[in-house]
């Protein structure tokens, strides 16, 4: 990685100890989407613009580092009322971080993983920003039409893969 990026944090990994719901969604790979919680401890930045390695930007959202509000995260396309953990801006702070620990620890997580976590968490307390931030691709009929109408383009197309980058770009 660092012959890749010119600053490397390395972090521990943190693992789901109580994987039930993991297996529920088939969904085992992300044993680890804990270790998302590290964010919260790098104090040392007054802001974070999180990006999940299965985004793709299409460019640099440097306005998200201008959100006054302690966390921000765009809505989840599978429930509207839950927001995604694909594209999150926070300001990083030892409180938060201790209290993620101390709900992962007790397996405190609707879907076991780091989504499930952090709406608990943070449950309304969030600053909701523009979906057009993570993009889901769907196949749902009325996705391609929203797309086209949509005032703000997307900005960031989450879950990958070259099929899909073709057909949003």
């Amino acid at each position: 990685m660092l012959t890749v990026y010119d600053h490397v944090i390395p972090v521990p990994r943190l693992r789901n100890e109580r994987p039930a719901n993991l297996y529920l969604m088939n969904r085992a790979d992300l044993h680890s989407a804990f270790t998302k919680i590290n964010l919260w401890k790098q104090t040392q930045f007054s802001k974070i613009v999180y990006i999940d390695a299965d985004v793709v930007a299409y460019r640099a959202p440097d306005e998200l580092f201008s959100i006054p509000h302690p966390f921000s995260a765009a809505p989840d396309i599978g429930w509207p009322d839950l927001f995604n953990s694909g594209v999150m801006v926070l300001t990083p702070n030892m409180g938060d971080y201790y209290a993620l620990v101390a709900m992962a620890e007790r397996g405190i997580s609707f879907d076991g993983a780091d989504q499930g976590l952090l709406n608990m968490h943070f449950g309304k307390n969030y600053n909701r920003i523009s979906f057009t931030y993570n993009v889901t691709p769907s196949a749902h009929y009325q996705y391609l039409p929203a797309y086209h109408i949509t005032e703000s383009p997307t900005k960031t197309l989450s879950h990958c893969n070259p099929i899909i980058r073709r057909a949003y770009t």
